[in-house]
């Protein structure tokens, strides 16, 4: 395995398209952040679009540890938006989350003020560090 942080995706706005097909050994690799001492179980979402509001610029460089996929979005009044991946949806979205009007389903909330209502969650991930581009 080379060195370095595999991108398994790329930002535009704030949908990610997941490179869910791509061998991990022919993925794209960047550089450790500064403040991460492993690049072990890190993964790096690339901001190719800016996000609205300028959330994260165009370049900037978004990094999750692959262990902390879960089912489970356990801090959902956080201020700092997970990599949410919803069932049957293609794409996952950088977004807030909070409780849905239904028994185990969510509400992604949106920096532009969009929201998509009552949504049962396939997996979430907390960031871990963003790094300027």
């Amino acid at each position: 395995q080379s060195a370095g942080v595999p991108v398994i995706g790329t930002v535009l706005g704030e949908k990610v398209m997941l490179q869910t097909k791509t061998p991990q050994d022919r993925l794209k690799r960047v550089a450790l952040p500064p403040e991460v001492a492993s690049a072990f179980d890190l993964e790096c979402l690339e901001v190719e679009s800016e996000t609205p509001k300028g959330f994260y610029p165009e370049g900037y460089k978004i990094f999750i540890k692959r262990s902390q996929q879960s089912r489970a979005c356990t801090d959902i009044a956080s201020k700092t938006p997970y990599l949410v991946k919803i069932k049957n949806a293609e794409v996952a979205f950088l977004t807030k989350i909070r409780r849905g009007y239904s028994n185990g389903k969510f509400n992604l909330h949106f920096n532009n003020g969009d929201m998509i209502e009552d949504q049962e969650i396939e997996w979430c991930n907390s960031i871990v560090s963003i790094v300027p581009g």
